[in-house]
């Protein structure tokens, strides 16, 4: 695991839920709920997308380094 420069940041995945949203608890700790199922992949596809969208960045600029199959995720925020 390469440790290139950016923001790393702790995220709280609720899959499967009825509304999706977007939650920052803390400077560094986000809450966010997806409507994926945790299969495939599909969910880390959709924490990516939601998280571009709510930080107003690119898709690319997203890493998960720690957590594709956990619900608490280490996720690295790439400057660009």
């Amino acid at each position: 695991m390469k440790n290139l420069p950016g923001n790393l940041i702790t995220v709280n995945v609720k899959p499967h839920s009825k509304q999706t949203y977007v939650e920052q608890l803390d400077a560094n700790t986000y809450e966010i709920a997806i409507s994926s199922k945790p299969e495939k992949g599909k969910a880390n596809k959709e924490v990516i997308k939601e998280l571009a969208n709510f930080l107003k960045i690119k898709k690319s600029q997203i890493i998960i380094l720690k957590g594709q199959k956990s619900r608490q995720k280490i996720i690295q925020i790439l400057e660009k």
